[in-house]
């Protein structure tokens, strides 16, 4: 894999990181409230509707998902370790599963021209069975594959390898 692609890949994944992890420590907040959902959608919604952001972030999927496929399409043998087959295989699972979520939050709120919050969304799942399994199990796979590329990514750091504990104690938590 060339130099320029590596970074690229890891640019897009750490734009990719930063939405992940915010927009599920908005989910988080279901805790406490929907209230508290909705008010941190009104703090995060003008950064993610911003123009320029959603080229940044859907630039990124494409951007880390093509150049993931294109290093897997390289490969000389598909002799590899689990760890690695098991990021592939999650990240690969990810885009058949983010669609019925992108279509019906993203797609379905331009065109249906309304804003599908927390309660909508809550209702809808609850409406569709299929739904209160696939959303936790799209997170879970979501959240496994985030934690797993920057563990491989800050592996060889010093500082990382000596506060390791607490770094699995937060992507558990």
């Amino acid at each position: 894999m060339y130099q320029w692609e590596r970074r690229l890949r890891l640019y897009s994944g750490l734009v990719l990181a930063v939405y992940v992890i915010l927009h599920f420590a908005n989910h988080a907040l279901g805790i406490i409230s929907f209230g508290a959902m909705e008010a941190m959608r009104s703090v995060l919604s003008p950064i993610y509707d911003n123009p320029l952001m959603v080229i940044l972030l859907h630039g990124s999927l494409l951007t880390h998902f093509s150049l993931a496929l294109m290093r897997l399409y390289r490969r000389r043998t598909f002799k590899m370790p689990r760890w690695e087959w098991l990021q592939i295989i999650l990240g690969l699972s990810i885009a058949p599963l983010i669609v019925a979520h992108v279509i019906g939050t993203r797609v379905s709120a331009e065109i249906g021209d309304f804003d599908p919050d927390y309660y909508y969304l809550a209702s809808l799942i609850a409406a569709k069975p299929r739904l209160m399994v696939q959303m936790p199990f799209l997170m879970t796979i979501v959240w496994i594959y985030l934690a797993m590329g920057l563990h491989f990514w800050l592996r060889i750091q010093r500082w990382y390898r000596r506060t390791f504990p607490l770094w699995v104690f937060l992507a558990i938590a």
